[in-house]
């Protein structure tokens, strides 16, 4: 049986909105929180967050869980600027070794790109998970409901989740017994 990954995309929504100058703050800002967050999700990382074109970012982990909560971490970094994101679970099939995300290939990426482009087309959520399994949809409701309150967050609310989500994050890297 193959491996299985997960791929992100994020993607500034209304992005040509921005001011040039607005728009370039914004790109160093966000290239400043990946290299923060890359390092953070160290462990979890397969390929490192980047930009792959333009205002979009993507990367490759070893699980979905560990690519949604970097999303969910940089979401609310990100705050109150909107994005959308798709997250694709399959294989890895181009493996360039010194090559970034943008160099890589596989069900993982193609997923990605689908759930992307599907992200506020389905049921308005800003974020979908597409791993060509039943159970999808049922975490997309979850996850997207979730993800679209969130988005409807004062600063201050948002500052509070997040001081949350640091203290007490949703997801764990330890293996219980």
């Amino acid at each position: 049986m193959l491996e299985s990954y997960a791929a992100l995309i994020v993607d500034l929504k209304n992005s040509r909105s921005y001011s040039h100058e607005d728009r370039n703050l914004i790109q160093y800002f966000i290239a400043e929180t990946i290299h923060v967050l890359n390092r953070i999700y160290h462990d979890n990382i397969v390929r490192e967050v980047d930009f792959s074109a333009g205002d979009e970012i993507q990367g490759l982990f070893r699980s979905p869980d560990a690519a949604y909560t970097y999303y969910r971490i940089l979401s609310m970094l990100l705050h109150p600027i909107k994005t959308r994101a798709g997250i694709g679970v399959g294989s890895w099939d181009v493996q360039l070794e010194h090559k970034g995300t943008t160099g890589q290939d596989g069900r993982a990426y193609h997923n990605a790109r689908f759930a992307i482009e599907n992200a506020d087309e389905i049921e308005g959520y800003p974020i979908l998970i597409y791993s060509e399994s039943p159970t999808d949809m049922m975490i997309n409701t979850v996850i997207g409901a979730a993800a679209s309150i969130t988005a409807k967050q004062t600063v201050n609310q948002n500052q509070i989740m997040l001081i949350t989500e640091l203290m007490f994050p949703i997801y764990s890297s330890c293996t219980y017994s």
